[in-house]
């Protein structure tokens, strides 16, 4: 920053517009300037939310004793306002005020029954730091329920907060397939640290969340970022498991395909299960594409996939070719004949076993192996089979 620079941010100070002044009080709280306190405590009065907030803000850090007392009491009496704006306008400046316990006003506030409040009462939280405790675990959960779409994404930032890894892993897969859009974008970027750095938790996690394909995702980028060792071995079996997982559904699809042909009283239900099973097939197949570009430096990966999707022939011979020589040649030749789209001897052999199977237990196998979106298709088409 520029020599004198609080001299011309204190300028403003007296500028008609009291936003701008605000603005230049929080300025000079950061830097704890000194010079602004006469001013500052004299706007601990003010009608101006925002103003009196960062007056405040400015005074309670002060080595000045009195000036201190001041400007947290005036913060703690904005906190028991009743009045929502004077809460929040509390609650956007505490995260800089942290030599201070406010923990029992943010509790309180965080059950406010405005969503105002409940969101910045949340930041605040997130931005003091938390205790585990059954009590911070309740009120997580409970917020990551709340009618809010900007409070539910919001416990995003403090799901590092909940005491359980496993709790953690279900509100985050909660809130991935949220409703709300600005909730499901937020999920997919969890902070860093929602994940604990054992091997085995995202072993376990990889497992658990197999068929929820953006937890896949979600932790095998964290996954990567670890010192963890064996990591990349762990994101290979990943890619593996999924490219088996694609080839056994693309089986199960041919199955169900043939009962739309030779089965005409189940022709709907077959064609519907058939389409989603197509699906989930994609995912598994752009799933492990993804992961095993993650460890692919040179980009040779989606370079393959890319080629083996276009209709040029000597494209696609040449995709065929490197998938050989490849590093990744195991998965890549599971991948192969769902990138095109041709069942390879074992798909077809596979195919035929599940062609025998009555679709009832077809259904069965698509609630209990399927993703959440497969399992409630094919939930609803056995209900409507009774």
């Amino acid at each position: 920053k520029p020599e004198h620079w609080q001299d011309y941010v204190r300028k403003y100070l007296s500028h008609e517009d009291l936003h701008l002044r605000a603005t230049a009080l929080a300025v000079l709280a950061r830097a704890n300037d000194s010079a602004a306190w006469p001013v500052a405590e004299e706007w601990l009065n003010s009608d101006h939310t925002r103003l009196r907030a960062e007056a405040a803000y400015l005074l309670a850090p002060s080595a000045d004793k009195r000036l201190s007392a001041l400007g947290l009491d005036t913060l703690q009496a904005m906190l028991e306002s009743s009045t929502p704006n004077e809460q929040v306008g509390a609650l956007r400046v505490l995260r800089h005020v942290k030599d201070h316990d406010w923990t029992p006003s943010l509790y309180k506030l965080a059950a406010s029954p405005n969503a105002r409040v409940r969101s910045a009462a949340l930041g605040a939280l997130i931005n003091h730091g938390w205790t585990y405790s059954p009590e911070t675990d309740q009120l997580i959960l409970k917020l990551s329920q709340d009618p809010s779409a900007k409070v539910r994404a919001d416990v995003v930032s403090a799901l590092p907060a909940l005491s359980d890894l496993d709790l953690r892993l279900s509100v985050l897969a909660t809130l991935l397939d949220d409703p709300d859009h600005e909730v499901r974008a937020a999920a997919a970027a969890p902070p860093s640290d929602f994940m604990i750095q054992d091997p085995a938790a995202y072993q376990s996690a990889l497992n658990e969340y197999f068929n929820h394909f953006q937890m896949q995702s979600i932790l095998c980028k964290s996954l990567l970022q670890t010192s963890i060792d064996g990591k990349r071995q762990l994101l290979e079996d990943t890619a593996l498991r999924h490219g088996k997982a694609g080839r056994t559904k693309f089986a199960v699809q041919l199955a169900v395909s043939g009962h739309h042909v030779t089965q005409s009283g189940q022709a709907d239900d077959a064609g519907i299960l058939a389409t989603v099973l197509s699906e989930e097939v994609q995912r598994h197949v752009d799933l492990a594409i993804e992961i095993i570009s993650m460890l692919d430096e040179t980009g040779t990966c989606s370079a393959i996939k890319a080629a083996l999707a276009s209709h040029d022939r000597r494209l696609r011979a040449q995709a065929i070719e490197s998938i050989h020589h490849s590093d990744y040649a195991e998965i890549l030749d599971r991948l192969q004949p769902l990138l095109e789209g041709v069942p390879d001897g074992v798909i077809t052999q596979a195919e035929g076993i599940w062609a025998k199977r009555p679709m009832h237990k077809i259904l069965d196998w698509c609630q209990k192996e399927g993703s959440q979106w497969l399992a409630q298709c094919a939930s609803i088409l056995v209900t409507q089979a009774r």
